[in-house]
């Protein structure tokens, strides 16, 4: 079986074990560009689960990522990757981020792009950045809202297609959403503030990277979400097929 996870620094790993969230920040590992760095990623919680269930990992997650690359490259993988492996298993693991954060294309190139206002973007996009970050101060329910339909779409799309997946929430919940949906087991208390990565762990007394509020916790952490997520997947995997 294939554990297929993606997400952001949370399903990264960033800084887990050492200061990198990108690989490239590491000039030994500069050619795999943006992707988790190896160190990190040996000690996550995608690393702990796929040793458990004896699975094969595949780590799609990147720092700083958006929902909607999150959504992008789990297609990709499934139309593509996947696809090819006809006769191996994929189980789909993913953390979503936080809700405001969006993916721009421009000339042949993806930029994940949040409001934190330090994002670099091209020179082109730069006055359209500055002006999305106002906007999306006052816009949480929107966004919550628009990513309440798209995450559902896209957990009917993997039922239609047999492929069984869980989910969570590494930062924020939603909260704010009235419509909520029957979700089975594959979101782990998707709208419980107190269930996210981030507050599960903190409630725990885990501290993150150097106690820097940024969400990033460190090895025991993963091992602790680990065998937190363990129940609820395992329980997926148990369930047949319709």
């Amino acid at each position: 079986m294939i554990l297929y996870t993606n997400g952001c620094s949370h399903v990264a790993a960033g800084e887990a074990v050492n200061n990198h969230c990108f690989a490239e920040d590491d000039s030994k590992y500069f050619y795999l560009k943006r992707k988790p760095h190896p160190d990190n990623l040996a000690v996550s919680f995608s690393a702990i689960l796929a040793k458990l269930l004896q699975a094969r990992l595949y780590c799609d997650a990147e720092s700083a990522a958006s929902n909607d690359r999150i959504v992008r490259t789990t297609q990709e993988f499934l139309n593509g990757h996947y696809k090819k492996q006809v006769n191996e298993d994929v189980f789909v693991l993913i953390g979503w981020t936080t809700w405001e954060r969006e993916e721009w294309l421009h000339e042949g190139e993806y930029y994940q792009v949040n409001s934190s206002g330090v994002d670099e973007v091209p020179d082109a996009l730069r006055e359209k950045y500055k002006k999305w970050v106002v906007e999306n101060a006052t816009q949480w329910q929107t966004h919550q809202d628009n990513w309440h339909t798209k995450v559902w779409d896209l957990h009917q799309e993997l039922n239609e297609h047999n492929i069984k997946h869980l989910f969570f929430n590494s930062y924020m919940s939603l909260n704010l959403i009235n419509d909520q949906k029957d979700w089975g087991n594959t979101y782990v208390s998707p709208y419980n503030e107190d269930q996210t990565y981030y507050n599960v762990l903190k409630s725990k007394g885990y501290k993150t990277r150097q106690d820097r509020d940024n969400g990033h916790y460190m090895s025991d952490g993963h091992q602790a979400w680990a065998h937190h997520l363990l129940p609820h997947l395992t329980k997926v995997l148990s369930e047949p097929i319709i």
